[in-house]
């Protein structure tokens, strides 16, 4: 998650932790901030093997 410059992140460890829900650290952001979300999938082979997938929008 990236704001204002500043990233943050959370790492799944291993399978069974990506077999579950993943709690992460919130964050404060003020109307009109935009964030960032980014997450690399779990793919050893394939199209999406080491690239991340992100996401971004702005705060309402």
């Amino acid at each position: 998650m990236t704001r204002g410059g500043h990233t943050y992140g959370a790492e799944v460890e291993n399978t069974v932790a990506a077999e579950s829900y993943v709690y992460t650290l919130m964050t404060v952001t003020a109307p009109g901030a935009v964030v960032r979300a980014c997450f690399q999938p779990a793919a050893k082979t394939g199209a999406a093997q080491g690239r991340n997938e992100c996401f971004e929008g702005r705060v309402h």
